[in-house]
């Protein structure tokens, strides 16, 4: 980043603002334009794409060779390129490809995770993977249209008391500082567990979605939660299940609190990876709908 130019009115009686002007070619930075001692100040910002003014408030805008993205948390922004012009308010977003006009704003709300309906095709973005001890039967995992949405389907009825677990996982990769929220969302239906609660380590569950970041210290950690619906018998030795018991047989909507609050100890500053996924001996679920949402 490069400071262009500052100025400030020469005589104190000046209606004039502030006018500070700077660029960037490459990277990320925040902007806060806010009245000093009572006096307005008007930031510029060039990229190798657009020319951005902002009023009062807060912003986050990534630059490179190819693109601009300016995203508005509060305040406004006035977004100039190619000839044409489009403001931003609170909580919208544009982005500017090389020599094109802004594009029009639309939410600033960003779905991290592709093809979270399960639509055609699903890998990619969409891997599976299965753990089962060696010469034992894998669970299965199948898209299936149901209830008029399509699902990944998990499965096992082998009777058989291996511990085991079958699912899809997601490379995100994204860089999710400067937002104030992070929700995770989907849909999930259980229709059979073999092991009751989270089993004897409260650690297998009919449903799992374990999210994979690295922290704003760069430690790589993960957050996971079961679901279950089956609970542990009187008397049972079993640790008590930490998931969310969720009724049998219909489609529930899971939406997290925001993960930015439940992780303030360890806040996210990278998203790696999400695995949604059973684990347990036998199981019938399915999962649709995914949405790890960032704003």
């Amino acid at each position: 980043m490069n400071v262009d130019r500052a100025r400030r009115p020469r005589f104190a009686g000046s209606t004039s603002p502030y006018d500070v002007e700077f660029s960037l070619e490459d990277g990320r930075i925040f902007v806060t334009a806010q009245p000093v001692d009572g006096r307005e100040v008007q930031v510029i910002l060039s990229t190798p794409q657009a020319e951005i003014v902002f009023t009062n408030g807060s912003f986050d805008i990534i630059a490179n060779s190819k693109q601009t993205q300016v995203r508005a948390q509060s305040g406004e922004a006035t977004v100039s390129a190619a000839g044409q012009m489009v403001a931003i308010g609170s909580g919208e977003r544009t982005e500017i490809a090389m020599n094109e006009g802004p594009a029009v704003p639309v939410s600033a709300a960003l779905n991290l995770v592709l093809n979270g309906a399960f639509e055609g095709r699903i890998s990619p973005p969409w891997q599976q993977f299965t753990e089962v001890p060696a010469g034992l039967p894998p669970g299965e995992i199948e898209v299936i249209q149901t209830s008029q949405r399509n699902a990944v389907k998990f499965t096992r009825r082998a009777e058989d008391g291996a511990p085991n677990r079958v699912g899809v996982f997601q490379i995100v990769d994204r860089d999710v500082q400067g937002y104030d929220s992070l929700l995770l969302r989907f849909d999930m239906e259980l229709n059979y567990q073999s092991v009751p609660g989270g089993g004897y380590l409260a650690t297998e569950y009919p449903v799992m979605v374990d999210l994979f970041y690295t922290d704003i210290y760069g430690k790589d950690l993960h957050w996971y939660q079961g679901f279950y619906y089956l609970d542990l018998p009187p008397g049972s030795t079993y640790l008590p299940p930490t998931g969310e018991k969720i009724p049998l047989g219909i489609w529930y909507t899971y939406e997290s609190p925001n993960l930015y609050d439940l992780l303030r100890e360890t806040r996210p500053a990278r998203i790696n990876s999400i695995s949604l996924y059973a684990s347990g001996h036998d199981y019938e679920s399915l999962v649709s709908n995914v949405a790890l949402t960032v704003r």
